[in-house]
């Protein structure tokens, strides 16, 4: 059985903010909103506010009017409204609150506009209809194309017959009712129309059929509930009349539901909610539930996500029947005395007997199993205390009264006689009995400002005035209670803290926990103390909080708002059987699980009798039930009843306002939901909600700025983050809440804010003031220009002749001193070169020559050969040398010439490197000329032979034994791009910018020390740039390098 059918139901009204009142339509969007179609408007519920729209004639984007009938949530999530004498739906996108009107006239055009319903079907369609039609109209949710299917209705005497509703049938055709009772299929492929059943005009369905997964249920105006089997295409009967569904107003059901497990919720028109649980796979109407919701017609009917019912009235507004209302059983002190205050103020209450006994400023009450007054003992005289007793075999009622008296009553529940016992001692005057207590055969008794110890054998009493202090002298306070502490007997004395009870003596010394880590609690004012089941002391308070003894710890810890409680003064508390501390306040009674420190709050809104409690008005059964009394009557549970709402909530924006300016539509339609505010956007406001029903006293929200906040900062129950004064740049605002158990969002509400800065810091700002300085400084030029022009062309006269004179000087001086700078230049660098570079190779050929000419007969004939073969080699590399000194030289001396001619490349190329082939080979290194045949290029014969050269020198160095050398040429863009790639070495980046400077480039030895003079790329480099082609080097250790150069592609001009 649902509980919703158990606890009572939460109503809104117009008095709530909805725009009206009576209900047509409620749906739940994808973000977690509840949507309500009203007789005067559409609103959006977030569990605290309603947000209304209304038509206006202003807005296009307005819905199309305010009297609608009918709501749907299609598959992609926008929500249909229907207008109820309008020939348009309204589509609504609850992501950005943008409507758009579609309008839906039918082909029969009927003259009264009535519009009869809306049904969202599984394959994208919504279909709707209006009530004197004969055409289902059909709108595709994507592209919002209309079509028209035409339904074979009929007429009999003066009535015709109409559409009554629709739904879907797990193959995804649907079924159409009529008032006629007959029932149409339509194929969802072709729209074909079939009539496939017939329960006659007298036994029509009823206003609304409704389907499961995988199977649809009728119920008829006599009482009869069906089963379509959607394979056989038949209706099989599964009740009538003669079982419990008789109890059902059939013919005046407006809505039903039913769910995947064949459970049915049904509503009708005079205010009757009922359920029929699912047995089978089919909805077992033994164990039909049925309750009044209020005395007028329920027309829509709704489960949301959390499994709470929602109820639409015609008139009376919205009914919400929540998960958290069949925890509690009431009891109202207006049902106790109807004509006048009732039991007000409840102080006391037992169960015993299968009855219940309370006590408050009317007497003693006594209740039967169901709560219904049973007798009055001690009529209109108020109590403020009470105790229970079985010592001894009887079963006392103890009850302290808050009048001028100094005695006590008493009730035997068995005998049902009354008494009083009397403490002459007291003097006459006011005296509040604040509490009694009982040990074996003691009761202590704690009356304003004294402690009463009465031995129940020896009728011995024991007068403690508070007065009576061994150290300190006379307490200004009232006792409040009496208990056992560690051993020890402990009062509570208002203002004053806990005392320590001497019986011995009858005198008082304080009390304190030494040794024990936490606040002190000397001074508080005392409510309620218990030992729970760990033999932990658990101390309420009237202002500040909850402590608890921790006497295995050794410490007090503290609870209070900050941690989660409703409000600091805790009237009672109570230990269940499950360990958790329970207390009463006057915001609502709390849960503690002592164990994670987790607290729970319940109250009004989740089905107590009322929020304010009073104290010593609680009780814990046998059974585990817990009772709490307060001002208007008791509450009583079963603490293991209570379950926990595990469905994480999802959080919404509500509103964001800047500057007291709503910008909440705007970020709705922004892109990405990013938002940028002007620099003065000084008090920003979010408001937001967790989007949880079913209990909505224990929510809490944190937040974290991504960009500020590492963790989440807690905002306690507060639903609205101000940001004030935020610097220019981007924030990524997260918001994140409970449901009303505890259970945090798993997804963030996230809004990125972008502030941007003040006009005079932006880009136009400094373009602007860039562009005025460009202008100013423009104006002042020319017009000192003019100004210099005119004082020039004055002097210039006089000076004419003398300038002319010293210019021509001066450009002599300068052309000789840069040609001297120049020649200096190619000196240092000649001289440089040829006594290091020179040197070595001329030294060894003057060696190996030597030993041929004076031991060439004695010398074996390989070592001749290598001998010779090595001065080859240095013949070849002072050859290149010096050939690179002259080329090097004839460019710094501007004294080089190119004489460009058409040449073969790849031919070319292989001229250019021949004198290097057997150098190459003897060290083992595979050298590849790829160079395509046909490619031509118009350049200077030399200066292609000695890049080539000393690129492919520079390769062979470089490159170990083994490794290969690769030539090969691209062409684009007119250009042809020959490069030299090895498999060698390679360089770092820091070395590649360094191999065409003069200053920094240093000769560096090849894989077998093979020496250079590190002038070779320098002079690659310079033969490129003064006939205007580029170089580009790629290399990486260990990978080898690769080098580039473009020459001018040459293509020949044909007719």
């Amino acid at each position: 059985m649902p509980q919703s059918l158990e606890g009572i139901p939460k109503n809104f009204t117009a008095n709530d903010g909805l725009s009206n009142s009576y209900i047509s339509g409620i749906t739940q969007d994808n973000a977690g909103f509840i949507w309500i179609a009203t007789n005067d408007g559409l609103n959006r519920f977030d569990g605290k506010n309603f947000t209304s729209f209304f038509h206006s004639q202003h807005n296009p984007h307005s819905i199309s009017s305010n009297k609608l009938f009918g709501m749907q949530k299609d598959i992609i999530g926008n929500i249909w409204v229907g207008n109820l004498n309008k020939t348009a739906v309204d589509v609504i996108d609850p992501k950005n609150l943008q409507v758009k009107r579609i309008p839906v006239e039918p082909m029969d055009k009927p003259q009264e506009i009535e519009f009869n319903f809306l049904f969202s079907a599984s394959q994208g369609n919504i279909y709707l209809n209006y009530w004197h039609s004969s055409y289902l109209i059909k709108v595709d949710i994507r592209t919002y194309e209309t079509d028209q299917i035409r339904l074979p209705l009929e007429t009999s005497g003066n009535k015709k017959e109409k559409i009554h509703f629709i739904t879907e049938v797990p193959s995804t055709d649907l079924l159409v009712t009529t008032t006629f009772g007959r029932v149409f299929r339509i194929d969802a492929k072709n729209d074909q129309v079939s009539l496939i059943h017939s329960f006659g005009a007298v036994a029509k369905p009823s206003r609304s059929l409704t389907s499961k997964p995988t199977e649809v249920f009728v119920i008829t105006a006599l009482a009869e509930a069906w089963r379509f089997d959607d394979k056989k295409m038949v209706f099989i009967k599964i009740a009538d009349k003669d079982n419990y569904i008789a109890r059902i107003r059939a013919d005046k059901l407006n809505s039903f539901f039913a769910d995947s497990s064949a459970n049915l919720w049904l509503i009708d028109q005079f205010g009757q909610f009922s359920f029929v649980p699912g047995k089978n796979g089919k909805p077992d109407f033994s164990r039909l539930r049925q309750r009044d919701i209020i005395n007028a017609g329920l027309r829509s009917f709704f489960i949301d996500d959390e499994k709470n019912a929602w109820l639409g009235s015609t008139g009376y507004g919205l009914f919400l029947l929540s998960d958290n209302y069949k925890y509690f059983s009431n009891f109202s002190h207006d049902r106790f005395y109807p004509d006048a205050d009732g039991v007000r103020s409840l102080r006391f209450i037992t169960r015993k007997q299968n009855k219940t006994y309370i006590s408050g400023y009317d007497g003693l009450a006594i209740l039967d199993e169901n709560f219904s007054l049973q007798n009055v003992i001690f009529p209109r005289v108020p109590k403020r205390s009470g105790l229970f007793s079985s010592w001894g075999g009887k079963n006392i009622i103890w009850l302290g009264s808050e009048t001028e008296t100094n005695s006590v009553d008493w009730y035997d529940i068995n005998s049902g006689k009354t008494g009083i016992l009397s403490f002459p001692e007291l003097r006459e005057g006011h005296h509040t009995f604040y509490d009694i207590w009982e040990e074996n055969e003691f009761l202590w008794f704690s009356i304003s400002r004294t402690i009463v110890r009465y031995n129940r054998k020896t009728s011995e009493t024991l007068y403690i005035p508070v007065r009576s202090t061994e150290q300190t002298g006379p307490l200004s306070g009232d006792v409040t209670l009496v208990r056992k502490i560690n051993g020890k007997y402990v009062a509570a004395i208002i203002n004053h803290g806990l005392y320590e009870i001497a019986p011995e003596t009858g005198r008082l010394r304080p009390f304190s926990f030494s040794g024990y880590d936490g606040t002190d609690i000397s001074k508080e004012l005392i409510s309620s103390l218990i030992t729970d089941s760990n033999g932990d002391q658990w101390i309420g308070t009237r202002g500040y909080g909850l402590f608890q003894i921790d006497n295995a710890g050794k410490k007090i810890i503290h609870y209070s708002t900050q941690n989660g409680l409703p409000n600091n003064t805790i009237y009672s508390v109570l230990n269940d059987k499950q360990g958790n501390i329970w207390g009463a306040t006057n915001f609502g009674i709390f849960r503690l699980n002592p164990a994670d420190k987790t607290i729970r709050i319940f109250n009004k809104s989740d089905g107590l009798v009322d929020n304010e409690f009073n104290t010593g008005a609680s009780f814990i059964d046998s059974d585990g039930t817990l009772f709490f009394g307060g001002i208007s009557g008791f509450s009583s549970f079963k603490p293991e009843q209570i379950r926990t709402n595990t469905i994480p909530p999802r959080i919404g924006l509500v509103k964001l306002s800047v500057n007291n300016t709503d910008y909440t539509y705007r970020f709705f339609t922004s892109v990405n939901r990013q938002i940028m505010l002007p620099h003065d956007s000084n008090y920003i406001n979010i408001s937001f909600a967790s989007l949880s029903y079913s209990s909505r006293n224990s929510i809490r929200y944190a937040y974290k700025i991504e960009e500020i906040h590492s963790e989440f900062i807690s905002l306690d129950d507060n639903d609205i983050l101000q940001l004030n004064g935020l610097d220019n740049g981007t924030y990524t605002i997260s918001i994140t809440g409970t449901n009303g158990d505890g259970v945090w969002a798993l997804n963030p509400l996230k809004l990125t804010i972008i502030i941007k800065p003040p006009f005079t810091e932006s880009w136009v700002f400094y373009f602007l003031i860039f562009t005025g300085f460009v202008v100013t400084a423009f104006i002042w030029a020319e017009r000192r220009e003019k100004l210099l022009t005119r004082q020039k062309a004055e002097l210039e006269a006089a000076v004419k002749e003398r300038t002319l004179e010293l210019e021509n000087q001066n450009r002599e001086i300068a052309g000789l001193n840069d040609e001297l700078q120049t020649a200096l230049t190619i000196k240092n660098k000649f001289l440089s070169i040829v006594a290091h570079d020179l040197k070595s190779p001329f030294t060894a050929l003057l060696g190996y020559t030597e030993i041929l000419s004076d031991d060439l007969e004695s010398l074996p004939k390989e070592q001749v050969s290598k001998m010779i073969n090595e001065l080859g080699r240095l013949s070849r590399q002072t050859y290149s040398l010096l050939l690179n000194l002259l080329h090097w030289t004839q460019i710094q001396t501007n004294r080089i010439s190119l004489n460009p001619v058409i040449i073969h490349l790849k031919k070319s190329v292989e001229h250019s490197y021949s004198i290097l082939e057997s150098t190459i080979k003897n060290k083992q290194i595979e050298l590849l000329n790829l160079i395509p045949e046909d490619i031509q290029t118009r350049a200077d014969q030399n200066m292609i032979n000695t890049i080539m050269q000393n690129l492919v020198n520079n390769a062979y160095k470089f490159t170990n034994p083994g490794g290969k050398i690769i030539i090969s040429t691209e062409t684009k863009e007119q250009k042809i791009y020959v490069s030299v790639e090895d498999s060698g070495v390679g360089m770092t980046s820091e070395k590649i910018k360094t191999i065409f400077s003069e200053e920094k480039n240093r000769s560096a030895s090849g894989t077998l020390g093979e020496k250079g003079t590190g002038l070779g790329m320098l002079l690659i480099r310079e033969l490129l740039d003064f006939s205007g082609q580029q170089i580009f080097v790629k290399s990486e250790p260990g990978k080898g390098t690769k080098i580039t150069f473009t020459l001018d592609l040459y293509e020949k001009e044909t007719n």
